[in-house]
């Protein structure tokens, strides 16, 4: 995937010296889907937010044969965080909004020494790294003296202008940078951190137990010796969490 166009916008003095605002528009390949990531920082808060996806209609196996499903929105995805902190929050924007609270695993990055590229006007190092179940990279760049990136890539000495899975299966590149004056129209950084939100963690267990078991049902209703698999396999980045990598090493 390549971006069509990088539009950079150097300020004249340090970012952090004008308590301006940093934009980033990401071209985005995701589990199979095209779309553009906007991420806003003020230096200390990260929002990264997707545009609404497509809309996209499926088909579904039923006993009589295939029925098409009605049409559907892919829901629009912000992500928040501190960029001190590994927690991140996922607001699923729906009739109405979830918030989920993820506590994310450090990212032992390896820096390379040698690797660079250039993304726009910043000269950027090739960092890789292991993040549950992916081998994943990054540009970053230590110009844009803030650790951050989209989505949750984060934990390197600069902002992440590219990144994804090895394979280039999944894709976040940079198209357009800039500081902004912050305005009444900008960005409310006033999210609750503390708030009572639900766990990433349970929901995700909770959704692949479900799953399973309809398939175990499903099974159930098949000619006897013919089985599907149960096994529940993830697209996108994060294909195993680090709590099911602990439930394998203890079986």
């Amino acid at each position: 995937m390549k971006p069509l166009l990088i539009i950079i916008f150097l300020p004249l003095i340090m970012f952090s010296q004008q308590n301006k605002e940093l934009k980033i528009t990401y071209n985005v390949l995701h589990d199979g889907r095209n779309y553009e990531e906007f991420l806003n920082s003020n230096g200390d808060i990260i929002i990264s937010t997707t545009n609404p996806s497509e809309i996209l209609g499926s088909k579904e196996e039923t006993e009589e044969g295939f029925n098409t499903r009605h049409a559907a929105k892919i829901p629009k995805y912000t992500f928040i965080k501190k960029v001190s902190s590994n927690k991140v929050f996922i607001e699923i924007h729906l009739k109405e909004s979830v918030i989920m609270k993820d506590i994310l695993p450090a990212i032992e990055w390896t820096i390379s020494s040698t690797e660079t590229k250039m993304i726009g006007d910043f000269k950027c190092q090739r960092a890789t790294a292991s993040f549950r179940g992916s081998e994943i990279y990054a540009y970053f760049a230590t110009e844009i003296p803030i650790s951050l990136g989209p989505r949750k890539f984060y934990g390197l000495p600069g902002a992440i202008l590219e990144c994804g899975t090895t394979d280039r299966m999944n894709q976040w590149i940079a198209t357009h940078i800039e500081y902004v004056q912050p305005t009444v129209d900008t960005t409310d950084w006033d999210f609750d951190f503390e708030g009572d939100y639900i766990s990433f963690k349970d929901k995700a267990v909770e959704s692949r137990n479900a799953l399973i078991e309809r398939r175990k049902r499903q099974n159930a209703k098949l000619p006897q010796g013919i089985t599907t698999t149960t096994t529940y396999k993830r697209n996108g980045v994060e294909k195993v969490y680090e709590w099911e990598l602990e439930e394998i090493e203890k079986q």
